[in-house]
């Protein structure tokens, strides 16, 4: 699956939201069946001490992760959350700078994953399988 392309110039930057420099929005939707999904907003190339997080804007399910220094240009950080079959919402992901200057091949992505619990035990449990990718979108500069 090919990831959705969007341009940091193709993007509000008069962002008011939560003091993000830019923010773009994710129609997230489950298919047929109830599934587990790994949401997650995936850095390639984006400076250290910069920060990533996204939550829904609508939905009664939470899918949110605060606001996360990026650690190392490649990072990942995310959350397990199980869906209803059928589910959509929109997931707003941010991308805060502070101060940094993105280099031309940095991408920000928000990915979601459908995981299987590899010890038979709830979602809540610790030992999880991606199974596939479920969606992607790319944000460059």
């Amino acid at each position: 699956m090919s990831p959705d392309v969007i341009t940091l110039s193709q993007l509000d930057s008069s962002v008011t939201d939560e003091n993000a420099d830019w923010h773009y929005d994710v129609e997230l939707t489950n298919g047929p069946e109830a599934d587990i999904l790994w949401i997650a907003v995936r850095t390639q190339d984006i400076p250290v001490g910069c920060q990533v997080w996204f939550h829904n804007l609508d939905g009664d399910i939470t899918i949110a992760v605060p606001p996360t220094e990026v650690t190392e240009p490649d990072f990942q950080v995310g959350t397990t959350v199980q869906l209803p079959a059928n589910y959509t919402c929109t997931i707003r992901v941010f991308l805060q700078l502070n101060g940094h200057v993105l280099p031309p091949d940095a991408r920000v992505e928000l990915v979601a994953y459908v995981v299987v619990p590899t010890d038979g035990k709830t979602p809540d449990s610790p030992k999880l399988a991606p199974t596939g990718l479920h969606s992607a979108v790319t944000l460059r500069p």
